[in-house]
């Protein structure tokens, strides 16, 4: 357990918005985010900046890295650092984060909600309460909370639109919050903290199916693009009328990743001749992770 002070960066999101919109917009504030802390016994926990005031769908690459910014130079100031956050990008912005802070000295907890805080049962206020225990742990990961649930921040996505338990992992949970105690069921070996400062822009995610039209590389390829996220069929199921423009892309320094349609199981290129031949044509496979990670990691391997 840390003895310091959070800090508490806002981002907007739905947690922010005022709940008698009807159109719902974010409205962090310093002052809204006093009221919160008061409303769930927290006064003087923590320190609030509000780095942005977005719906999560505005996010984008140069906002992570003004966050990781901010965290990094929070580490040895205090104790942890949590962010509030819309959940319709929420996996994103933690994989991203996950990328670019590598073993953290301090917990990095990001959390939001699916109703705006000072909505009637709103599910806000849990789970900040939630997040800052987690927070106030100790724990090195860049971790997301959510329903009691606690995910390693490379590896979740958003299963439910309107659900309270709305996010999932396909490789299990790292905890739970229960009772203002957080449990850790897995605990990593962590190395020196790495900061990964700058994202390439330069890559693209794409959804492989029957109509999927391949001069689509080609025109990414002609763009500029470095790198290009493949979310496939099953275990890495890539159609052969795709290959020749994967490989012609490949032989000029494009990177592909493969990651599964399937929220469950990983990509095995080898397991069916067509995973082989897109592997022979020049993709990697991913694994079991998501497209969020693997997204975030072509953004880092590429720069650095």
């Amino acid at each position: 357990m840390t003895d310091k002070k959070l800090l508490w960066l806002m981002t907007g999101g739905t947690f922010s918005c005022p709940p008698e919109e009807k159109a719902l917009s974010p409205d962090a504030s310093t002052a809204q985010a006093e009221r919160m802390l008061k409303f769930c016994g927290m006064e003087g926990r923590a320190d609030v900046r509000v780095i942005m005031n977005r719906d999560s769908s505005n996010i984008c690459p140069a906002d992570w890295e003004t966050l990781a910014r901010e965290i990094n130079a929070a580490f040895g100031v205090y104790g942890g650092v949590v962010i509030t956050h819309g959940t319709d990008t929420l996996s994103y912005t933690a994989a991203a984060l996950s990328a670019m802070l590598k073993d953290p000295p301090a917990p990095v907890v990001l959390t939001g909600s699916q109703l705006p805080f000072f909505a009637e049962n709103s599910d806000a206020p849990q789970n900040l309460k939630d997040a800052f225990c987690v927070a106030e742990s100790g724990i090195r990961e860049v971790a997301a909370v959510f329903c009691g649930r606690v995910f390693f921040g490379c590896d979740l996505y958003k299963a439910d639109s309107e659900a309270f338990d709305a996010f999932r992992s396909r490789r299990g949970e790292l905890g739970r919050v229960k009772d203002g105690k957080a449990e850790f069921f897995i605990q990593k070996v962590k190395g020196k903290y790495r900061y990964l400062p700058n994202l390439c822009r330069k890559v693209s995610l794409l959804k492989i199916s029957p109509v999927f039209d391949p001069q689509i590389i080609d025109m990414l390829t002609e763009k500029g693009c470095q790198g290009i996220v493949l979310e496939c069929y099953g275990s890495g199921g890539i159609p052969s009328f795709v290959l020749e423009h994967i490989r012609a892309a490949a032989e000029k320094g494009v990177k592909f990743v493969a990651v599964s349609e399937c929220t469950a199981g990983r990509v095995e290129l080898s397991r069916y001749a067509v995973g082989a031949n897109a592997a022979a044509a020049g993709v990697v496979g991913g694994g079991n992770i998501g497209a969020a990670q693997a997204l975030a990691d072509l953004m880092t391997e590429i720069n650095f």
